[in-house]
């Protein structure tokens, strides 16, 4: 009588076949501790029904019909890989609680980012979840929780999604870091009286260029690109590309070109990096920021406001239709934003040196 074949031994918690290296091991995986046995844990915990890309000893998972559940899990097996890969690298002291808060943050982060970028447009439940590499589940449980704190609105069933208004309070308080606005505000108010066009200072927070304040111009043709609280891509914009042009470091340059955030909030606008490069290379060269047709019909010149450091931590931007920043007033307004910007460092030198001292 032929004797049966030995059946594979599999953890009886989670029902799961072990990884091919585990499960050659002479004693088979666990699931987190729910049975004794090898310290290689290849499982996920019992009660979760997704299973990992990896085990945590960092084999790969063997081929055989719970793979096709797997890659059905799409993003959401992805997120229980990556994880258990930070549990098993959470440093000392931090605990589960505090690593799941981490991860929370994280995802709503990406969230915010994704709606930032699109400006007052929205976006489609899809692209939220597109843009966050977030599954589908998650997404929606993290824009849930932000609607009910009021940093996600939707204007009714179905409709895109879009910054709330609690962030602009704290965009205005943000815009106040070192005293800039009120520093720069009588200033703004003089290089407006002066042209007649619409005057904007941006700051750049994080690798994200935000509008803080907006003076309108009193001529009859206004170029209101944008306002106070919006938040764009570094590169969009007039002040925006100074941000980003007089950086000091190239490397820093290149590294803000490749984050995927940036180039999805350049797609967004139809902007593609060769045009970006192009206005950074100019500014280099001319001194100053001058783009065209980013919103069709306007065109703007930037300065830069640096700090200490030599790094540009503000900008000074004007904003106007094309035949009134040609040739010849072009090289008077561009005189009169240059005073403007020098008046404002010179404003801000005694707060930086203030800080600086503390």
């Amino acid at each position: 009588m032929t004797a049966m074949p030995a059946r594979r031994r599999m953890c009886r918690a989670a029902r799961r076949r072990p990884c091919r290296r585990c499960r050659g091991a002479s004693r088979p995986p666990r699931c987190n501790g729910a049975r004794r046995g090898c310290s290689d844990r290849a499982f996920l915990s019992p009660g979760r029904a997704r299973r990992a890309l990896v085990c945590p000893c960092r084999h790969a998972i063997s081929a055989g019909r719970n793979d096709s559940a797997a890659r059905r899990g799409g993003a959401d097996w992805q997120e229980d890989a990556r994880g258990m890969a930070g549990k098993a690298a959470m440093p000392q002291g931090i605990t589960p609680g505090e690593r799941g808060l981490e991860q929370s943050f994280g995802r709503a982060t990406a969230i915010l980012d994704a709606l930032a970028a699109a400006g007052g447009t929205g976006l489609r439940f899809v692209d939220v979840v597109r843009l966050s590499g977030l599954s589908q589940t998650t997404a929606h449980r993290m824009i849930a929780a932000l609607s009910a704190h009021g940093f996600v609105e939707q204007d009714g069933p179905g409709a895109r999604y879009v910054l709330g208004m609690r962030l602009a309070g704290w965009a205005f308080a943000a815009g106040n870091r070192f005293g800039l606005a009120e520093v720069a505000r009588p200033v703004m108010h003089a290089l407006c009286d002066a042209t007649g066009d619409t005057v904007y200072l941006t700051l750049r927070s994080g690798d994200m260029a935000i509008c803080v304040a907006r003076i309108e111009g009193a001529h009859p043709v206004r170029a209101l690109v944008v306002k106070p609280g919006d938040r764009r891509v570094l590169g969009l914009g007039a002040g925006s590309v100074a941000l980003l042009a007089f950086l000091r470091d190239r490397a820093e340059i290149e590294r803000l070109l490749a984050l995927p955030e940036q180039q999805a909030g350049r797609t967004a606008r139809g902007v593609d990096e060769a045009r970006v490069r192009q206005w950074i290379e100019a500014s280099r060269r001319d001194g100053y920021t001058l783009v065209h047709d980013l919103v069709p019909g306007t065109s703007g010149i930037g300065l830069p406001i640096f700090g200490r450091d030599g790094d540009p931590v503000a900008a000074l931007s004007l904003a106007a239709v094309p035949s009134r920043l040609a040739p010849p007033r072009l090289a008077e307004v561009l005189r009169l934003v240059r005073s403007a910007t020098a008046e404002i460092e010179g404003r801000m030198r005694p707060i930086l040196a203030i800080r600086a001292a503390e």
